[in-house]
């Protein structure tokens, strides 16, 4: 167990990222009130965005390189809930989240929750 922990810590906050990633969006797409009144969440939205923009493709080639040094020690596949995980980070790995009608929005995602094996939101 010892040898996975280069590969479950970065996946760990992966995990995270994306699931308080997809309850932002979720919350700001839910508010009606979100075009009222002080338009500070809107600076505090961009801020997230940007924030994720640098941090999810920091950490999937992280967890990808993790699971391949693992790999190649081990001499067998990362399996993660069934799935071999790096493949599927791989085929994400430089997609750009594509926007849904408004500019940053992240509802797209539902893949990548998917193959981390994340609950539903």
């Amino acid at each position: 167990l010892r040898s996975l922990e280069p590969i479950l810590s970065p996946l760990r906050e992966l995990k995270a990222l994306v699931m308080a990633t997809v309850a932002f969006e979720a919350n700001i797409q839910a508010g009606p009130l979100r075009f009222a009144g002080n338009a500070v969440h809107f600076l505090e939205e961009e801020k997230f965005r940007r924030r994720f923009a640098q941090r999810y493709p920091e950490l999937i080639d992280k967890v990808i390189a993790a699971i391949t040094a693992w790999e190649n020690g081990e001499k067998r596949k990362f399996m993660h809930h069934g799935l071999e995980l790096r493949e599927g980070l791989v085929s994400i790995r430089g997609q750009e989240i594509t926007l849904v009608g408004v500019q940053g929005d992240l509802s797209c995602m539902s893949h990548v929750p998917e193959l981390l094996h994340l609950a539903k939101l």
